[in-house]
């Protein structure tokens, strides 16, 4: 046969043989893990601390807006 080349068919060889011999492709969150990581205080105590803050300061800001309000406004 005119169309049939050998070369091309030993070099479709090599290219399966190499692809087998390689492994497939990892995940990328497997990449980030198997490096590991440092070893912080738990992330939920930062909010934590924040929101306390936050919690006590709108305390103080609502006992000064109840003080400064007087008695409704009646309409014109």
């Amino acid at each position: 046969d005119p169309f049939f080349s050998e070369d091309r068919v030993k070099t479709a060889l090599q290219r399966l043989h190499k692809g087998r011999k390689t492994a497939t492709q990892g995940r990328i969150d497997m990449f980030f893990q198997s490096a590991g990581h440092k070893a912080t205080e738990p992330s939920g105590t930062k909010r934590k601390a924040e929101e306390e803050k936050n919690s006590a300061a709108k305390k103080a800001k609502t006992a000064a807006a109840k003080s400064k309000k007087g008695a409704p406004k009646r309409g014109k």
